[in-house]
């Protein structure tokens, strides 16, 4: 199974039931942010959802709904959430996860951007290869966030959900 396609499929489908509400997807970086954008508007468009569509900001002029879409190093401050809050993939590649400044920085992202701005009717949902440990999501993990392991590569019609809390 792939994570971004549905992930993003999931924020258009929050928009739909929460119209009202304000929803952020964050990356890695601008580049990326961009990218996922630019199919999600088809999407969206497909799914009528009567949007104003400007680069990286989805406004609907009627019920003042929006997505906006970032990265850990630009345009969320200022940017409230109140629906969800998509993190897909903070991290790049394994050689980010690997550099004790790139972890911090995420983690610093996180704790200074990212949830300061949600409030407390948001959702907030992290997706990530699992390449360290240190990551993110292990961070979260250890502060007693809910985790659920999905596997990349399901034999024949196995397929594993597998909910830990905790530190494991």
């Amino acid at each position: 199974h792939g994570k971004s396609i549905p992930g993003t499929h999931g924020l258009i489908h929050a928009l739909k039931l929460m119209p009202e509400r304000r929803h952020a997807d964050v990356t890695y970086n601008q580049t990326r942010a961009s990218r996922v954008e630019r199919k999600a508007r088809i999407l969206g468009e497909r799914a009528g959802l009567g949007m104003s569509y400007r680069q990286g900001d989805w406004v609907n002029l009627k019920t003042e709904g929006s997505i906006v879409w970032a990265s850990r190093n630009s345009g969320l401050t200022g940017e409230p959430v109140d629906g969800v809050m998509l993190i897909d993939d903070i991290l790049k590649d394994r050689r980010e996860a690997e550099s004790a400044a790139v972890l911090q920085e995420c983690e610093d992202w996180f704790d200074d951007v990212g949830w300061p701005r949600c409030h407390m009717s948001a959702s907030i949902i992290v997706m990530a290869t699992r390449w360290s440990r240190r990551d993110l999501s292990g961070v979260l993990v250890a502060r007693g966030w809910e985790y659920i392991n999905l596997k990349a590569l399901a034999d024949g019609d196995q397929h594993t959900w597998v909910t830990v809390t905790g530190d494991s």
